[in-house]
């Protein structure tokens, strides 16, 4: 079975909508905090066990996810806005890994 892919561009906006098909398929409830990390070029979220010091980020109203400002500003300053968006099952994460221009 494909992951399903979505875009988003971090430069015209600070956050984007998990659909509530994916927020089923991980558990991911309004509310919930989930941990985003970045790995290499990639943002890695998922509602995991949280560190002390990780990042975190509340889902709100219809799935909404923020993406930390520390997180935007290092991919824009690497040049790198936009985004494809996939659901890794086999990990219960979402992943946004950079599209090269």
């Amino acid at each position: 079975m494909k992951n399903p892919v979505k875009f988003f561009n971090i430069h015209s906006r600070s956050m984007f909508i998990i659909p509530k098909k994916w927020r089923n398929e991980l558990n991911i409830q309004i509310g919930d905090l989930v941990k985003i990390e970045r790995n290499q070029n990639h943002i890695i979220i998922e509602n995991d066990k949280l560190a002390p010091d990780c990042m975190v980020s509340i889902i709100g109203r219809d799935g909404t996810l923020y993406l930390p400002a520390e997180v935007r500003q290092y991919f824009l300053q690497k040049g790198i806005e936009e985004f494809k968006v996939t659901v890794d099952r086999l990990f219960n994460q979402i992943i946004l890994s950079p599209i090269q221009a």
